[in-house]
């Protein structure tokens, strides 16, 4: 799955530039994949790539960036990190 999402990350990167909307996106979903594969620092990285676009263009409060919020404190739950989780959700 992960070849399937290096590719078009690779064209939008190049024609839309690396802080559009669907870099994070794509972003997003190469971090879930690695998160469903119990690689959580590589998940967490890309989780935090995403974030870090989505603040920019959408803005602190959007729902996107709170979904994105949501996804790293399941990670940090997952490894048992639970005040850096509580940490997202203040």
């Amino acid at each position: 799955a992960m070849k399937l999402y290096k590719k078009p990350l690779e064209i939008n990167k190049k024609n839309l530039g690396e802080s559009h909307s669907s870099v994070a996106t794509t972003y997003n979903s190469m971090a879930d994949v690695y998160e469903a594969q119990g690689n959580n620092k590589e998940a967490m990285k890309l989780y935090k790539k995403s974030l870090e676009i989505k603040k920019k263009n959408l803005g602190e409060d959007h729902s996107s960036v709170a979904d994105t919020y949501n996804n790293m404190a399941n990670v940090y739950q997952k490894q048992g990190n639970f005040e850096e989780e509580m940490d997202l959700y203040k």
